[in-house]
């Protein structure tokens, strides 16, 4: 699974489900779900550079343990337009093209922004 951060506040998830030749499935399928960052979810990479520069051999591992999020993605999106929420989406999902997916929520969120990424109920 890929993930990506982009500027407009944007994570992007694509996953490839592997097919089987045998049974005459294609090669792999590719799904792609897009969802609204918070800004607590992540660390400043400048905080990471740091943090490497002070000790570089140093194994870190999670200070805290977070549960499972379970999202529904029950909002199908238009990949052509999905230019105005990030750039980074056309390049991440193009290979998922009738498989890109959000919640209703975010898109609610993004609309409230004045971000039309045209997504299909």
């Amino acid at each position: 699974m890929t993930e990506c951060f982009s500027s407009q506040d944007v994570k992007i998830f694509r996953a490839l489900i592997l097919g089987e030749l045998e049974r005459g499935q294609s090669q792999y399928q590719a799904l792609c779900f897009i969802t609204r960052l918070n800004h607590n979810e992540i660390i400043p990479s400048e905080s990471m550079a740091r943090l490497r520069q002070k000790n570089p051999q140093a194994i870190r591992t999670a200070e805290e343990k977070r549960n499972t999020e379970m999202l529904s993605m029950n909002v199908a999106v238009n990949l052509t337009r999905t230019w105005q929420l990030s750039a980074h989406i056309h390049n991440m999902c193009s290979v998922a093209r009738e498989a890109v997916y959000t919640r209703e929520a975010d898109v609610r969120h993004w609309l409230d922004r004045g971000k039309h990424a045209y997504c299909i109920p």
